[in-house]
């Protein structure tokens, strides 16, 4: 289990309610396969803009996510839900990037990384 000062991890927590903290987890990110598909706030996803997908966090709010191996931070819209990846029944993916947004953390190659999700209301 990883430790930081200050920083809570979503594995920790089962109460929903702590996503409106500052926590960390997995990101991944999705691209060509939903280019062009409806997303839940029902724009149509665009791979080449910056947005995010979260399974709680209001349509909407933007965030600020951090990859945390090289300091990378992009503040994102959340327009779309997930991700849903579940490893041993439980959810392994905190957000989905976008291509674009991965691109700007430095996601592209890695496909997942950790990273610190700030809601920024």
């Amino acid at each position: 289990m990883m430790a930081a000062i200050g920083l809570i991890f979503a594995s920790e927590i089962a109460d929903e309610n702590f996503k409106w903290q500052v926590y960390t987890g997995k990101a991944s990110w999705y691209g060509p396969r939903f280019h062009g598909e409806p997303m839940a706030n029902t724009q149509i996803y665009n791979q080449n803009k910056i947005s995010v997908a979260h399974r709680t966090l209001p349509l909407g709010i933007k965030v600020k996510v951090t990859n945390l191996k090289n300091g990378k931070t992009i503040i994102a819209p959340v327009l779309d839900r997930g991700p849903y990846i579940k490893k041993n029944g439980r959810y392994s993916r905190e957000i989905d990037l976008s291509r674009k947004a991965a691109e700007l953390l430095g996601a592209l190659k890695p496909g997942i990384i950790l990273v610190k999700i700030e809601p920024l209301g």
